[in-house]
Order: C-alpha cells, then structure tokens, then sequence
C-alpha cells in the first residue's frame, strides 16, 4: 500500500513540477517583475515539496 502511494505522490508532484517549468518557460511564472529564472523556479520547488539537494539528481 505503501508503495501504491508513494507513487501517486511522485506523479503529482512530477505534475506539479511540469506545470511550473510550463509557465517558467513561457513567461507567465512571474508576468509582473521578469522572467524568472531557472535557479528561481528550483528554489519555489525545492520549498514546495520540501526538498533537498540530496534528495535531487
């Protein structure tokens, strides 16, 4: 069960991530300062999930 789950939360999460790297690379991340950029988008993502640099490849 465990394992069941532990995928499902990837999978979103990995639809999550898409999402944001969607609007990052057209433009619409950030519309009203600039386009932000990539090390931008990481940090928003890395504290959304709670993530690590070694929990990341």
């Amino acid at each position: 069960m465990s394992e069941i789950l532990v995928n499902k939360l990837s999978a979103l999460q990995e639809k999550h991530i898409n999402e944001e790297l969607e609007k990052w690379e057209r433009g619409d991340w950030n519309p009203k300062d600039h386009r932000a950029s990539m090390d931008e988008v990481m940090r928003k993502i890395k504290e959304k999930y709670q993530l690590h640099d070694k929990d990341l490849m």
